[in-house]
């Protein structure tokens, strides 16, 4: 199941006002986060979870948290 997400989508967050820097470490947390997608593990998921529609409006970033979220789980293999 899926926690709760909250957060700004990455559609509307690249319309604000932020510094390359600051856009650059967005673009690193949520491939990190995409990484844990591919090394996640169980006995049902032997081989990882491939997410199969990564898109902007399938993450949500979290401001005070500084992490992304990915939702939209639908496709995911």
């Amino acid at each position: 199941s899926q926690d709760l997400a909250w957060g700004v989508n990455l559609v509307d967050y690249k319309e604000q006002e932020y510094s390359d820097l600051e856009k650059l470490d967005v673009a690193i947390k949520v491939l990190e986060k995409i990484d844990e997608l591919h090394q996640f593990q169980s006995t049902d998921v032997p081989h990882g979870l491939v997410h199969r529609d990564i898109k902007s409006a399938n993450i949500l970033w979290d401001e005070a948290t500084q992490t992304p979220t990915i939702v939209d789980m639908g496709f995911t293999r």
